[in-house]
């Protein structure tokens, strides 16, 4: 960890920072990874996985001005395992709830997005129309396969921003 807060510190204040922890606990477990996120290692957003509800996501949303994205549809292949699942009682699948539940979620401080992959341009369509407010993070451009007109195409705002794309393999 301190290795990473301190290559952290090397990094332009204007550059956002996003951990990449994928963290999803309890209430009181979440709020401790926030605050190890945020305070000790100076991220200013983080990934998280929403499988176990609101109380593991809120805590990361409490600061203005620091953000979370919820892992949604992701880029693996085997994500549609689990996130394709259809849910009886709306008729839309798993990534397609959490799409909406970050919509509600990003009200207080704005400062809620989604991780949608890039591989999956016809899920990440979908995503955009049911969260358009959000920015979404989009793995999967490069090694992945994903192609990044398509994922444009796919996952743009309607003012034509809205995505970020990490090329993380590419550099390391």
């Amino acid at each position: 960890i301190s290795v990473l807060k301190e290559l952290i510190q090397y990094i332009p204040a204007e550059i956002p920072v996003i951990l990449d922890g994928k963290r999803g606990d309890i209430g009181t477990t979440a709020k401790a990874y926030a605050d190890a996120a945020f305070k000790a290692i100076g991220a200013d957003s983080v990934t998280v996985n929403s499988y176990m509800g609101t109380d593991t996501i809120l805590p990361f949303t409490n600061e203005p001005g620091l953000g979370v994205f919820v892992l949604c549809k992701t880029s693996n292949p085997s994500s549609s395992e689990i996130q394709e699942l259809v849910i009886q009682s709306s008729g839309r699948t798993i990534f397609e709830e959490i799409a909406i539940l970050a919509e509600k979620w990003n009200e207080k401080n704005k400062n809620v997005g989604l991780v949608v992959g890039a591989t999956d341009p016809a899920s990440l369509k979908r995503v955009r129309m049911l969260a358009p407010n959000l920015w979404i993070l989009s793995p999967g451009i490069g090694a992945q396969g994903g192609n990044l007109e398509d994922a444009c195409k796919a996952g743009l705002s309607s003012n034509g921003s809205g995505m970020i794309f990490p090329i993380s393999r590419a550099i390391s």
